[in-house]
């Protein structure tokens, strides 16, 4: 797990290096993911070291999000003349990720794309 969290660790930083050096507007940790996507094919016995290490990181995500979440609520409570536009801007982004999510799921799951096959087959629905 420690070798999956070290790989996990070494994207980012080369996405916020890139991020320092050229100045791009995307944030650091974006670049890192895709860097380690782009890298996932060519490095394909690292994957056993970062399926554990993300397996890790997710079961623990809450813990993980309590201090972003604790700093909204700290602007929302000092800066009351904004709560109803970024409620509101919040409330739409998160219903415009479920749906577009929900949309690329089902595609995936029943539309026409090239990697369908590869995905397990549900047993219920082998008739």
């Amino acid at each position: 797990m420690i070798k999956g969290l070290f790989i996990i660790l070494l994207f980012q930083l080369l996405g916020e290096a890139i991020q320092h050096l050229t100045g791009m507007l995307v944030p650091s940790s974006i670049i890192g993911m895709i860097l380690l996507f782009l890298a996932l094919p060519l490095f394909n016995s690292l994957s056993n070291d970062l399926t554990n290490a993300s397996h890790q990181l997710i079961q623990h995500m809450s813990l993980l999000l309590i201090p972003s979440v604790s700093g909204f609520i700290f602007y929302l409570l000092h800066n009351q003349n904004q709560t109803l536009p970024i409620l509101t801007v919040a409330s739409l982004g998160t219903v415009v990720v479920i749906v577009v999510t929900a949309l690329v799921m089902n595609q995936l799951v029943h539309g026409s794309h090239p990697m369908k096959d590869s995905f397990p087959k549900d047993p219920k629905n082998d008739s």
